[in-house]
């Protein structure tokens, strides 16, 4: 599926319509939320705007605050201001809020985490080129890590699956990255919005899966957990996605990104942070609200959840520098 074409101009002097800009066709969406009050995370996102360069007014960001924050980028562009008392795992939501928000020539989103750099300053427009031929894209083939420690650069999911399929369905260690940076259709993302729902994280990780059709593979249990509640919720999300737009098909720019780390990579518990929430009976229908902003907040019946969440984002030490960390 294509992108829908704007009018081109006519070159006889009639009246003409004048195709949007690539800042006006293309949204750049992000979110902040700092329930720790870590500097760290403030100044990788002073980083991550001022290296966008001229397509700063292409970024559409929205920052939820706790009771009595700051606003980190006060004075920004289309910044949205939201708030929130529950410490929890907004990205999700607050992306949601920001697609729809989004003005009408807007023909593609992306979404990008606030901790990123980008190696080519024409990534977007080639982003936006790339979106007429696929539906979902990952703009870069290899993330380099910062400080890198000696590690190697990391290779991109869309990257990988796109050049071996088979990679699709198998785990972590094996497929490649999900996170970082995407670009999609506004009509897809738009219909089904982003799974919101993992308020401790790794909902990048399941909904690549769903992107590629392959929502009940492998990397999901551990993920999830096994016949959780929040796993059956993932997966009626998958399932309407996949009943509106099919098979997705999938691209990246053969470009490169550098992640700003931050914090304790042992401290995000990636592969047991959702399992914890099952174990304590997690269940997304019973232990969420949205608050007058359209935030989550946790319901009253959600005290175990509550403290299990605020300690982890606690433990994650997001203001140590990663080579500290042990």
């Amino acid at each position: 599926m294509s992108l829908a074409k704007s009018c081109s101009p006519m070159l006889d002097g009639r009246s003409i319509s004048r195709r949007p800009s690539t800042s006006d066709r293309v949204a750049l969406v992000s979110c902040f939320f700092n329930s720790t009050g870590s500097s760290r995370l403030v100044e990788n996102l002073r980083a991550f705007v001022d290296g966008l360069g001229v397509y700063k007014p292409a970024l559409h960001l929205v920052e939820c605050l706790p009771p009595g924050q700051r606003s980190a980028l006060d004075g920004l562009d289309n910044l949205h201001v939201v708030h929130a008392e529950s410490v929890l795992w907004q990205k999700e939501r607050l992306l949601n809020l920001a697609v729809e928000s989004l003005p009408d020539s807007v023909e593609a989103v992306v979404w990008c985490d606030t901790d990123i750099i980008f190696a080519d300053p024409d990534w977007v427009p080639q982003t936006l080129e790339k979106l007429q031929d696929v539906d979902v894209l990952q703009p870069f083939r290899h993330v380099a890590q910062v400080p890198r420690l000696g590690d190697a650069p990391v290779e991109s999911y869309a990257s990988a699956v796109t050049e071996n399929p088979d990679l699709a369905g198998l785990r972590f260690h094996q497929h490649g990255h999900t996170g970082y940076a995407w670009g999609i259709r506004r009509d897809v993302i738009q219909s089904v919005g982003f799974f919101d729902e993992c308020v401790i994280g790794g909902a990048d990780h399941v909904m690549a899966h769903a992107f590629t059709g392959t929502p009940r593979c492998d990397c999901i249990p551990p993920l999830l957990g096994t016949e959780s509640r929040l796993q059956r919720s993932y997966e009626a999300w998958a399932d309407r996605l996949w009943a509106e737009h099919g098979p997705l098909k999938m691209g990246f720019l053969d470009l490169d990104i550098e992640h700003r780390r931050h914090g304790s990579d042992k401290g995000r518990k990636y592969l047991v942070r959702n399992k914890l929430l099952e174990m304590s009976g997690f269940d997304p229908s019973q232990h969420l609200v949205r608050n007058q902003w359209d935030c989550w907040e946790w319901s009253p019946s959600a005290t175990a959840q509550r403290d299990l969440v605020k300690a982890y984002f606690s433990q994650r030490k997001e203001d140590v520098a990663y080579d500290a960390v042990t």
